[in-house]
């Protein structure tokens, strides 16, 4: 909600309102305030549950009419079927307006958040829509990270049997 003595102005942005489980979607914050103002936008450390957050990107910063837009883009994936919410984000802000010379960010700043309304997004499964909205493939998932787990577990049996062949054979050599 941005109330009427907001120094930020906040719009968002989806590249997409259904997907399918497991796609990246690309969730756009972009703001609109004066040169007088410092804004900071959430990072990884922050919760977008049920939504995985793979990577952030900032927008390019840009000034014009005594004015700036910035923003940032979230990009999320998710691994539950049926409908979700990215939650509300709290983009937060340090007002130097009033205080010292315009521009100049001099002084104390007044500080405030402005919070983005929840986003719905669809998400259907791979397997069509016929198996039901409990489906999912989250044990896909934790199949396809552990991969390499699987991997250097068997490289790692492969080598010990070459160092005991190795070994057996240095032994019968000497």
């Amino acid at each position: 909600e941005v109330s009427a003595k907001s120094p930020i102005t906040l719009s968002v942005h989806l590249d997409k309102n259904s997907v399918t489980v497991g796609d990246e979607i690309v969730y756009e914050i972009r703001v609109q305030h004066s040169r007088d103002v410092v804004v900071r936008f959430p990072d990884e450390k922050f919760d977008f549950s049920p939504f995985e957050l793979k990577r952030y990107r900032p927008l390019s910063r840009r000034e014009a009419d005594g004015g700036v837009t910035e923003g940032i883009y979230y990009f999320l994936t998710i691994f539950k079927v049926g409908v979700s919410k990215i939650p509300s984000i709290p983009v937060s802000y340090l007002d130097y307006r009033e205080r010292g010379l315009p521009g100049s960010f001099k002084g104390e700043a007044s500080q405030g958040s402005v919070v983005t309304e929840p986003v719905e997004i669809t998400v259907v499964s791979v397997l069509g829509k016929e198996t039901g909205p409990t489906t999912d493939i989250q044990k896909l998932k934790t199949e396809k990270e552990n991969w390499a787990h699987f991997l250097f577990r068997r490289m790692g049996k492969l080598f010990l049997i070459v160092g005991v062949i190795c070994l057996g054979l240095y032994g019968v050599i000497r």
